[in-house]
């Protein structure tokens, strides 16, 4: 599905496939996704810690 959306490259050598990351949008959305992550993580952390 994201190699048909043009977000990685699919090469196939045999019986083994190789992806790369053709669309740098992926690492932007990596990032966003890891930032909320952590500061949820950071927010849940204070509340438990002030319990």
């Amino acid at each position: 599905m994201m190699s048909e959306a043009g977000l990685l490259e699919r090469k196939k050598e045999g019986v083994r496939v190789f992806y790369r990351v053709e669309d740098r949008l992926v690492f932007d959305l990596c990032e966003l996704v890891c930032g909320k992550l952590n500061r949820d993580h950071k927010v849940l952390s204070e509340i438990e810690y002030s319990i």
